[in-house]
């Protein structure tokens, strides 16, 4: 039985979109007609991150979408100061920017259940020549 999750994230190949959730559909984001519907309904259960690839290059972009409350009332955000992050990592190996191949991790805090407005998810990219760096220094990855 799964137990009940305090943060949860999504991960997928495509991005919902790359720097704003209004660009026009191509190739690399998921297109307009789902992403917003997608995203919103992930803000208001409260999923603010997205981690994606497909992209082969590191972009990061954030959205704060506007939510209906049981008034009908526009509000600004889902009771929290927190965006929607769209997360796409570069690929290990062929790149379609100026990234180098290398991989994304993510550090979630546990003990941080119930404040909303802290920021829960840190994450860092590293390319695999500063990665083997690390660990030939007998370090750990930290973020």
């Amino acid at each position: 039985m799964w137990a009940a999750a305090h943060h949860t994230n999504l991960y997928l190949h495509i991005p919902f979109f790359l720097e704003d959730i209004n660009e026009p559909d191509n190739y690399f984001n998921i297109p307009i007609n789902y992403r917003k519907e997608f995203v919103n309904k992930l803000y208001q259960h409260k999923i603010y991150y997205a981690f994606a690839g497909h992209l082969h290059k590191n972009i990061i972009a954030n959205y704060t979408p506007l939510i209906i409350n049981e008034n009908n009332d526009h509000t600004n955000n889902n009771n929290t100061n927190k965006s929607f992050s769209m997360i796409s990592s570069s690929s290990v190996c062929v790149q379609l920017g100026n990234n180098q191949p290398g991989i994304r991790l993510v550090q979630i805090d546990t003990t941080n259940n119930n404040n909303e407005n802290d920021d829960f998810l840190k994450h860092v990219y590293w390319t695999l020549d500063e990665l083997e760096e690390i660990l030939n220094s007998g370090k750990q990855p930290e973020i």
